[in-house]
């Protein structure tokens, strides 16, 4: 499987040479096995990879919540892949559906069409899926995980015939309960560093992911 990373910052992409190393666009992670395109979270960065996007037949996206830094991509896809099967999965929030959560921001006065009037609306496909619960797509099986940042957010692991790669944004530590994940993976060596964003809630230096 390969991984390309999109974008690593919260809140609200900036560009600029301060962030060229770390944190210019909001969070998004391109994986890439034999039979499958994923985009796990769909931030500004997505932008980086349209053209390349648009060459495929389908794609599918695994939101982990539905904040705006990890969904604002979608605008760019819905507008820019017309051809494209688009598939995305995850939770709505406050009592609502994924899709009826998702609606809002892609209709007036957000965006100028409503999404039912998108040119590849048949193309769109919207999926609510559980918690603790495992399905595949193509050759990569997707295990799915209660996270800890906000509701009904949720953590990812993919793993295909050769890697597992495990997606936990903005996620809060509590109770030990990824530590059976992590172990599964082989080597996860993470920097710190001062150069990179800083977290605009917290004042926590952010830190620059090495490999997986």
């Amino acid at each position: 499987m390969i991984i390309k990373t999109l974008g690593t910052r919260g809140s609200n992409f900036n560009k600029g040479i301060d962030y060229e190393l770390y944190g210019q666009e909001t969070t998004s992670f391109y994986a890439k096995s034999k039979d499958s395109n994923i985009l796990v979270d769909c931030g500004s960065g997505v932008s980086y990879i349209i053209d390349d996007l648009k060459q495929l037949d389908k794609l599918n996206i695994l939101l982990t919540h539905v904040h705006f830094d990890h969904i604002v991509g979608i605008l760019s896809l819905i507008s820019n892949m017309p051809h494209t099967k688009i598939s995305v999965f995850g939770l709505g929030t406050n009592g609502k559906s994924l899709k009826e959560t998702l609606r809002p921001f892609v209709s007036m006065p957000y965006w100028p069409i409503d999404l039912s009037e998108c040119p590849n609306v048949e193309f769109i496909d919207i999926f609510e899926i559980t918690k603790d619960n495992t399905f595949m797509l193509n050759d990569v099986k997707v295990s799915v995980f209660e996270s800890y940042h906000t509701e009904n957010a949720l953590i990812y692991k993919l793993e295909d015939e050769t890697d597992k790669v495990c997606f936990a944004f903005d996620f809060n530590h509590k109770d030990g309960n990824l530590n059976g994940w992590f172990s599964e993976l082989a080597f996860m060596p993470v920097d710190f560093n001062k150069k990179a964003m800083v977290d605009e809630w917290s004042g926590d230096y952010g830190c620059g992911v090495k490999y997986f």
